[in-house]
């Protein structure tokens, strides 16, 4: 490595002392300067002259009052007597009728019989033992729902409070409700003649024959251990199973080997099989 060095005059060594201590006398100088400057500036900082649209900051001095001496009363657990116990009858409150708008009264009151389930012949079943095929499905890309911000549920007409009215004015794509299913996050599935709705308490996501599905009267629903929905229809269509995490629709009929078209209900049992 190289180090380039330039030739020094003897006479700037001998002037850089001097050079030095007048520096370090300028510097204490000016620090001097400024302490002085902050020592003079008022405590008291004057209030504005022309300042009208502020009062004028009062000084008031601060008094305590006298103090006063708390006096407890302690009272005996003896003389606390024990709290009275009276029967409660809810046959003997106050009613009247609820109306839920669409009720029709008994012709007769009802008839009990009585039912034990062991009366009937028992047997043994093994799921094993019986045939089993795999289904084949037709998948399709699931559409875009049609999202609509869902209004606040209204009175129903002709009903008592606290009855509330979920529809079309609402945002429901149909009048007749007839599946209601609760997923594993909380949301509501909302099943009509005129599609399947997401409801997640804010928002109604609603799909039809333009999203995928078969038909769109929807008459039942449920979540399998996957998350995805299982729909029936009206029409005799078979089943749909709805993935919103993949975006995919399937659709099972007796062509793809179920057993018939007709869905009449649907369930998932602990294993995770779907009857």
């Amino acid at each position: 490595m190289r180090i380039a060095t330039l030739p020094v005059h003897p006479i700037y060594f001998r002037a850089l002392p001097r050079l030095c201590k007048r520096a370090s006398f300028s510097f204490l100088g000016m620090l001097l300067l400024v302490l002085a400057s902050c020592n003079n500036t008022p405590r008291n900082v004057p209030f504005p002259e022309k300042e009208v649209s502020l009062a004028k900051p009062a000084t008031a001095k601060l008094t305590f009052s006298e103090p006063v001496k708390l006096d407890w009363v302690t009272i005996s657990p003896d003389s606390v007597k024990s709290a009275k116990v009276e029967k409660f009858d809810f046959d003997k409150l106050p009613s009247k009728p609820f109306d839920t708008g669409q009720g029709r009264p008994l012709t007769k009151p009802l008839t009990e019989i009585k039912f034990s389930i062991e009366q009937f012949a028992d047997s043994t079943f093994d799921l094993e033992a019986f045939p089993a095929e795999k289904l084949r499905h037709k998948t399709m890309l699931l559409g875009e729902p049609k999202r609509v911000k869902a209004g606040m549920p209204r009175l129903k007409d002709g009903a008592w409070e606290g009855l509330l009215l979920f529809g079309l004015d609402q945002g429901l794509p149909g009048s007749i409700v007839r599946s209601l299913m609760e997923d594993r996050n909380g949301a509501v599935w909302i099943g009509t003649e005129n599609g399947l709705c997401h409801f997640d308490g804010e928002f109604l996501e609603i799909y039809s024959i333009e999203q995928g599905l078969a038909n769109p009267w929807v008459i039942g629903s449920i979540e399998d251990d996957l998350g995805q929905i299982w729909i029936s229809y009206f029409n005799q269509l078979g089943l749909s199973i709805l993935d919103k995490r993949t975006g995919l629709i399937r659709h099972i009929s007796k062509k793809e080997g179920l057993s018939g078209d007709r869905i009449i209900g649907m369930l998932e049992d602990r294993d995770g099989r779907i009857w």
